[in-house]
């Protein structure tokens, strides 16, 4: 288990799997094990957010296809006492559902069957964030854009802007370049822990991160684009 995962709270991260799939919730259960984490399970949407609640797991994955809930309601219910990250467990990864998980609050998703082994990398990845933003204390600055990852407040002078926990992850990682490019497989690794195909994943967190900070791709203010080599950002007077 690495140190940093750790710090998160002085103790092996604990990772909640809501999935009413025994055989698919066995086999990353014991994949979680082995790389150190402490696992909890839950066979319904109900009973993943009652252990959600008792228990304060670092980490959810929650199952798409649940026997009780739809996962938007079994997520909102999740969310209403969890603000770590969340990964869903979809039937079918397409980039419909995948926008859609988006949308409602998900901070990656992965496709069924899984691949446990890249399940856990993407834990890892996800809980790596979480442990550098709590190490980044300070208010961060560039031109009009005011950020402060301790209340993960976003702000354009005085307009204050709501971003989901990946967009605001993306912001402070481009932000933290000070300025210099920040490759695109360096973005990929950073948020998804790997990037096959997460390529297209990132590119409509760019663009909607853009619209929220009230910019376009062709008029940048903030978020500059390096063709073929990835991202760079400060404002530009």
């Amino acid at each position: 288990m690495e140190k940093w995962l750790k710090s998160l709270r002085g103790r092996p991260p604990t990772v909640l799997v809501t999935d009413p799939d025994r055989s698919s919730c066995t086999a990353l259960t014991a994949e979680l094990e082995s790389a150190g984490f402490t696992v909890l399970t839950a066979g319904t949407g109900a009973e993943g957010a009652y252990l959600a609640a008792a228990e304060v797991p670092d980490l959810v994955v929650l199952a798409q296809r649940l026997p009780d809930l739809g996962y938007r309601t079994a997520l909102h219910r999740i969310r209403t006492v969890h603000t770590g990250p969340v990964v869903l467990a979809a039937e079918t990864a397409g980039q419909d559902v995948v926008v859609t998980a988006f949308d409602a609050g998900v901070d990656d998703v992965v496709g069924k069957p899984l691949n446990v082994s890249v399940v856990v990398a993407r834990v890892k990845a996800l809980l790596r964030r979480v442990a550098l933003n709590g190490q980044t204390g300070s208010v961060m600055r560039t031109g009009a854009l005011e950020i402060d990852p301790r209340s993960r407040r976003v702000a354009v002078g005085d307009r204050e802007i709501e971003l989901t926990r990946l967009e605001f992850d993306l912001l402070v990682l481009l932000v933290g370049g000070q300025g210099r490019v920040v490759k695109r497989e360096a973005v990929l690794s950073a948020l998804w822990g790997e990037h096959e195909e997460a390529g297209k994943r990132l590119d409509v967190h760019v663009a909607a991160l853009r619209r929220k900070l009230g910019e376009n791709a062709a008029r940048p203010r903030f978020l500059h684009t390096v063709k073929r080599v990835g991202f760079r950002f400060g404002e530009e007077l």
